[in-house]
């Protein structure tokens, strides 16, 4: 059962101009933009728990620094992680985060939005300006209520553009879109349920103590120990679909390109260059004398008996 979000904007004050912070006091930023591209956030302030919500209809290369990066409670990206390159990026074109630990951060492709207004999209897909105008993707406080259920958030300020991130992008240089507004949120205020949502101030009477998940087998988030699916299946699984490569993942549907094929080589101990690392046979093997099997450098009946002992066995 999914929680259900009433946000009530009560004031609303749209902030065009750069370097603008919303308030001092927050500790949520969010970058917004349709193109994607290369983001390196400098976290050069100190603001403990800080959330970074990223949204974008092509693939980001995110990368956090800074004085403060430890800082960082959370880093999200959610939107289309589309292949197209306008940003002209190398593999992978796929939405990469780095510079924090991985279990902190968090790729989304089109989640459920959970503020719902005619005109807007009902799932998070991009948005590139500081406006609510239908038709033209996510508006900023969708993504505000998206990214504050990271943990406990106010929003401290939020760039948004339509081209390319270009360059480091600063914490204390702020952003170009400041929304002011009041919000009640409803949802699920107990943090022992599976459905607990920080960012919720009225409870909606929703809480499901039953584990939630993705419950299709089919979906490349299944999970196994769900007992109610949560809606948020997903079927564009990305990995190696490589079949001769080491890491090749049969559940793949679009490739990554980050296939290994470093366990590849000669696997004879005989041959001239037998790789002892190697763990697959890759038909490379170079013998200086192809029927000394026992490796003596002389070809007798140890050799026939060898030989003999395979006779038959179907090599993969």
């Amino acid at each position: 059962m999914r929680s259900i979000v009433l946000i009530s904007i009560m004031f609303m004050n749209f902030v065009h101009s750069n370097a603008q912070t919303c308030n001092p006091a927050g500790n949520l930023v969010i970058f917004s933009n349709y193109d994607g591209g290369p983001l390196t956030i400098n976290v050069d302030v100190d603001i403990p728990n800080l959330y970074i919500g990223i949204a974008a209809y092509e693939f980001c290369r995110v990368n956090i620094t800074g004085t403060y990066a430890n800082n960082v409670a959370g880093v999200w990206y959610a939107g289309y992680n589309g292949s197209n390159n306008h940003c002209n990026l190398a593999p992978p074109h796929a939405t990469t985060i780095t510079g924090v630990s991985p279990g902190i951060t968090q790729i989304e492709f089109l989640p459920t939005a959970n503020y719902q207004a005619p005109g807007l999209d009902t799932w998070i897909i991009y948005c590139y300006q500081c406006d609510s105008q239908p038709d033209s993707g996510n508006s900023p406080e969708q993504l505000i209520a998206y990214f504050s259920q990271m943990g406990p958030s106010v929003l401290r300020f939020h760039q948004t553009q339509y081209g390319c991130w270009a360059g480091t992008y600063a914490i204390s240089a702020g952003g170009n879109c400041c929304l002011n507004f009041n919000q009640d949120i409803e949802g699920c205020t107990d943090p022992a349920a599976c459905n607990y949502n920080p960012a919720a101030t009225i409870d909606d009477g929703s809480c499901n103590s039953l584990n939630l998940g993705c419950t299709d087998p089919q979906a490349c988030n299944y999970d196994p120990a769900a007992q109610t699916d949560n809606g948020y299946c997903h079927y564009f699984c990305y990995g190696c679909t490589d079949e001769t490569a080491c890491n090749f993942d049969p559940d793949a549907s679009i490739s990554d390109f980050n296939c290994d094929y470093s366990c590849l080589g000669c696997t004879y101990p005989s041959a001239a260059n037998y790789n002892p690392s190697s763990t697959r046979d890759n038909g490379s093997c170079i013998f200086d004398c192809p029927a000394d099997l026992s490796g003596d450098g002389y070809i007798n009946t140890q050799d026939l008996l060898l030989f003999l002992a395979v006779f038959g066995t179907i090599c993969q």
